[in-house]
């Protein structure tokens, strides 16, 4: 008897213990250009992740090395996690009835769906920034395969099936590789999937993508197909003509905002035999003050604008992910209420009546304390990704970010090439955006 109450007293302790990693400390190292302090304190907070969220301290730590300029550490921080997310999700497959009666934080969180098919995401933007393509072209198909195995297993279909910003840059980069029939099949599943994003997230098809799409159309003689994946829109629409022979292109990916985090929503039902505590995770978004922006570049004798667009926005993505698999945490968050107040029972039965509602009140109000819901999330992920395209004549530029009604030069100068793909990317989140990460095609 005592051995019961003992593991059931140890269980409900346990259920709601978690860490808390540094992570404003560390935004603020990196923000401050101190990464070497940000990497060293990162490393030091893997305890406060606990043995359960390790895949969440992979996850961080390759947001940390990326944000650095640590390509390829951070690509082994990205792998590992990738490696560590298919394990969990398998495990997760086939839960019993044990592991139902404690808590979701005593089991190692495997991440929701679109923060590991985020994985493939970032690195692929990661591999960009240190100027390999074809790597960038490998986790953007891997991505793809992911989403297709996860609509696979669940019977309901999730809205989020395609990542249409992932398709959007895979049809960037097959492009740049002159793959141009690749190209425009990534084009029209993009502009299809941005048809989904606009119904469930609100996100629009970017302008640029439409063009992309019937340019590419044309010269592979696509363009009905073009046509009718753009809808009302493309029933008229023609590529518009770019003059683009003998100039670079330039590709500048944004980052703005943080992703939502989760909070608890707990309520408390009474009952004959004691109370029962409820406990569900909910997101809470908080958006960027100002997502986009506006590039000016200024050469000896050319000036150009780019005008940004929102391709993901990931706090969008978040909600929806988790309203779309509400239904499956309340039925296991009541199943495991139900077998909490079974075991308590049983403990309370194996004694005389009096103490038997001792131990029933002890461990019932015990539980009201410590039921938890499960708020551990990728937190070091962006709220929105903005992009914006264009080409421009060989040369030396200075380019100049206008956002919230300031204007910041950024400390490179951007050198384009003819006929080369240059990215161009900045994480708003970490203050003025010197600290400027350019990758370029082969």
């Amino acid at each position: 008897m005592r051995q019961i109450v003992c593991l059931l007293v140890v269980i409900l302790l346990a259920a709601g213990c978690a860490g808390v990693p540094r992570r404003q400390q560390i935004d603020r190292l990196i923000a401050a250009d101190r990464c070497d302090r940000a990497v060293t304190l990162m490393e030091e907070s893997r305890d406060a992740y606990g043995a359960n969220g390790v895949l969440l301290f992979l996850l961080d730590s390759a947001m940390v090395h990326l944000q650095c300029g640590r390509y390829d550490t951070a690509q082994r921080f990205f792998h590992e996690a990738e490696r560590t997310a298919n394990r969990l999700w398998t495990e997760s497959v086939s839960q019993n009835a044990a592991s139902l009666l404690v808590n979701d934080y005593m089991r190692a969180y495997p991440g929701e769906d679109f923060e590991r098919a985020m994985i493939h995401l970032m690195s692929a933007i990661g591999y960009l920034q240190a100027g390999d393509l074809t790597a960038a072209l490998v986790e953007t198909r891997r991505l793809d395969s992911l989403l297709s195995a996860y609509n696979t297993k669940y019977v309901e279909q999730n809205v989020y099936k395609e990542d249409a910003f992932g398709r959007y840059l895979s049809g960037m980069l097959n492009e740049d590789d002159n793959a141009i029939d690749d190209a425009f099949i990534d084009y029209l599943l993009a502009a299809r999937a941005y048809g989904d994003y606009r119904r469930a997230y609100g996100t629009e098809r970017p302008a640029s993508l439409e063009q992309d799409l019937l340019r590419t159309a044309a010269a592979v003689d696509r363009m009905e197909d073009a046509q009718a994946a753009l809808g009302a829109a493309g029933e008229r629409a023609r590529p518009q003509p770019l003059d683009v022979d003998g100039k670079g292109k330039v590709v500048y990916i944004q980052f703005s905002g943080d992703a939502p985090k989760k909070v608890e929503d707990a309520i408390v039902i009474p009952t004959g035999r004691g109370p029962v505590s409820l406990a569900f995770p909910r997101m809470v978004v908080s958006p960027p003050a100002c997502g986009g922006g506006r590039l000016t570049l200024n050469a000896a004798s050319v000036a150009a604008v780019l005008e940004t667009e929102l391709v993901e926005d990931v706090n969008r993505i978040a909600v929806k992910n988790l309203d779309d698999r509400k239904g499956r945490v309340i039925a296991r968050t009541l199943l495991r209420a139900a077998l909490k107040q079974a075991a308590i029972e049983s403990a309370a039965h194996q004694t005389d009546e009096q103490t038997g509602e001792a131990i029933r009140t002890l461990l019932n109000v015990l539980n009201l304390f410590v039921e938890r819901a499960d708020v551990r999330s990728w937190r070091t992920l962006p709220g929105e990704i903005h992009l914006a395209r264009g080409w421009l004549p060989p040369g030396t530029y200075r380019v100049v970010l206008s956002r919230c009604g300031k204007e910041t030069v950024l400390d490179e100068a951007l050198r384009v090439q003819a006929d080369r793909t240059h990215y161009l990317f900045i994480d708003t989140r970490y203050g003025p955006p010197g600290r400027r990460r350019q990758g370029d095609t082969p």
